[in-house]
């Protein structure tokens, strides 16, 4: 028998009890099976976005590789690289952002059996449903060349567009668009350059996905430092490079290869260059898009979630050890200045935590403890005749600010 329908019913027109009934069956059948599913499935319940924007973890300069050809008295975390690599995929997948980006120098080698086993430990965030992202670097082939590099990694890798002239490509996220920039392979030298050609690609990709903001990812470096000479080293050499990102509407960059945390701006573009995860601070890089624009920051590894027990604890005696030998080094350029064995001790500290700011990008909230310490002007003066009394002088005469923190507000109309 139908029901009549009534205003203070719950039944429109033409459905009957029975339908309810079983719609209300239906809902609940419903619901218990997504309870279901977050118990039985609980890294999907947890990590889904939810309708959030994108997200992205951004590392750089990972130097992997099992061999020892980085010294780890130069980089106390090389004596553990298998054990980091691990600690820093553990964490990525257990994150879960869209997006993990690695700016170049993967491999310190650039041996066949280093970019293998690399490639078999990034699978595992492939297969978590992440989409990695990876530009070239100059370590990347000290002993390979461009066709096994694409061979080994680019099945790892979504791409959407390639260049013809280089290992450039582009992956397309939602309504960004990342250029992954080959900067490695065109100057015999292996110092960063692009050829006219793999420019105009870059400018034919903006023009392409005007609608979407892209986002530029390379390994050396977009703006020139204050020091020319050495800057010429580190950046990548085409000199209208600048021009032609802002005028194709790119407003961010990542970067690598100084293995310290910068953050550098003019002009409406901004590039931040990531620390080496494995060097002084161990950090890693977090984007994600919120209502009003992009926010960036960066945070050191997790080591109490992810790593094992007592790698941090043995991290720390060989920074320990490095720094002793870094040291000595100090304390004898001061002696020979005629300072005291007290005096010595005091610049020393003071030159270890300069180091340590400068490399966690902290350094720009530390100014005026360093300007209104007495000891300042006599660590300079020790060690002016040295590199590092003026790089000293420089970085701080650029008052920095601080590099762990960065905010893109959202472009409201398209560039073109």
């Amino acid at each position: 028998m139908t029901a009549t329908y009534k205003k203070t019913g719950s039944l429109p027109p033409g459905r009957t009890i029975s339908e309810k009934r079983k719609n209300r069956e239906m809902s609940l059948l419903v619901m218990i099976l997504l309870v279901f599913m977050s118990h039985i499935f609980p890294v999907f319940a947890d990590q889904t976005n939810s309708g959030a924007g994108i997200t992205a973890i951004i590392a750089s300069d990972l130097h992997f590789g099992r061999d020892g050809t980085i010294s780890d008295l130069i980089v106390p975390g090389m004596a553990f690289s298998e054990e980091l690599t691990d600690l820093l995929i553990t964490e990525v997948i257990d994150r879960h952002p869209d997006v993990f980006i690695l700016t170049g120098d993967n491999t310190n080698s650039g041996r066949a059996e280093d970019m293998i086993l690399l490639t078999q430990k990034l699978r595992k965030v492939s297969e978590a449903g992440i989409k990695i992202i990876m530009t070239t670097g100059n370590h990347d082939f000290d002993h390979s060349s461009p066709e096994q590099y694409e061979d080994i990694y680019f099945p790892l890798f979504d791409i959407s567009d390639r260049d013809s002239a280089s290992l450039s490509y582009t992956t397309v996220v939602d309504d960004y668009v990342f250029l992954a920039m080959d900067d490695s392979t065109q100057d015999p030298s292996r110092y960063g350059l692009f050829s006219r050609d793999t420019l105009d690609w870059i400018c034919k990709m903006c023009r392409k996905y005007h609608l979407k903001e892209c986002i530029f990812l390379s390994h050396h470096n977009v703006f020139p430092g204050k020091d020319a000479e050495s800057s010429w080293l580190n950046r990548i050499r085409n000199e209208n490079l600048q021009v032609v990102l802002m005028e194709n509407g790119i407003r961010l960059c990542f970067t690598g290869h100084l293995h310290s945390q910068m953050i550098l701006e003019n002009d409406g573009l901004s590039e931040i260059i990531s620390a080496m995860a494995f060097g002084e601070g161990h950090l890693i890089g977090f984007l994600e898009e919120t209502e009003d624009g992009l926010r960036y920051h960066a945070e050191e590894l997790d080591f109490n979630k992810y790593g094992y027990s007592d790698l941090s604890e043995m991290l720390s005696k060989k920074s320990l050890e490095v720094n002793r030998l870094l040291g000595r080094s100090i304390s004898h350029i001061a002696a020979e200045k005629g300072l005291s064995t007290e005096e010595q001790e005091t610049i020393v500290s003071l030159f270890m935590k300069f180091l340590s700011w400068y490399s966690t990008g902290t350094i720009g909230s530390h100014i005026e403890e360093i300007n209104n310490n007495s000891d300042y002007r006599k660590m300079i003066d020790a060690l002016q005749d040295t590199n590092y009394g003026p790089w000293m002088e420089s970085v701080l005469a650029d008052n920095p600010p601080d590099a762990t923190e960065l905010f893109l507000p959202e472009r409201t109309t398209p560039f073109f």
